[in-house]
């Protein structure tokens, strides 16, 4: 479902509806993001879409998905917090009920740290689709790879080395990277082997 539909479901007038939908797709569209567009926002989607009917409120959990990375600088640290504050002042003049704001920003903020308890369905679902490119084949995955690398650009080699490894054996120490048993079974094994040529990679060892 496109963003002008969803907010139109959640009681948003269309010509609002429409005006809002350009906003974020402008955001997403800006000339220093290479990974954290509209593909990915895309390709988030259609991951949720795909694990619906196990979410408890579809509509806050589809918002989440458009407007979670709707800021994003490669060097601020606040990126989630950014996205969920414009949403709630977009989405706040707009109408849409407090109650699907709330939700929506609650799940937006869990993308900082990627983590839901075991009773939070609609946290673990976008958790799993935002993360869905890790389990992606080998060379999708190297795509990635380098469209993370150019959004990065201005770290030097070194530094980025070094930060990514660490990223990514945080991810690695968990015990499972995906929380839904559909993703578990069908990306895990495939994002672990990415993960771990990546560390290789950039350690130097490939």
């Amino acid at each position: 479902m496109n963003l002008a539909e969803l907010l139109v479901q959640s009681g948003v007038v269309v010509e609002k509806a429409a005006q809002i939908a350009g906003e974020v797709g402008n955001r997403y569209s800006e000339a220093d993001r290479y990974y954290h567009t509209l593909e990915h926002i895309v390709a988030t989607l259609s991951v949720i879409e795909s694990l619906q009917d196990k979410a408890q409120n579809p509509v806050a959990l589809k918002l989440a998905a458009w407007f979670h990375d709707v800021i994003y600088d490669a060097k601020a640290k606040d990126n989630e917090e950014q996205s969920a504050a414009y949403m709630r002042k977009v989405l706040g003049a707009a109408g849409v009920a407090l109650a699907i704001i709330e939700q929506t920003e609650r799940l937006i903020l869990a993308t900082k740290t990627h983590q839901a308890n075991d009773t939070d369905t609609d946290c673990q679902i976008l958790l799993d689709a935002d993360l869905s490119i890790l389990g992606s084949p080998a060379e999708e995955y190297e795509t990635y790879r380098h469209k993370i690398r150019l959004e990065y650009a201005w770290v030097t080699e070194e530094q980025y080395q070094t930060g990514r490894i660490q990223v990514l054996e945080k991810f690695l120490q968990r015990a499972r990277l995906y929380y839904t048993h559909p993703m578990y079974e069908r990306y895990e094994v495939q994002a672990r082997t990415n993960l771990r040529k990546e560390i290789q990679s950039l350690s130097g060892k490939l």
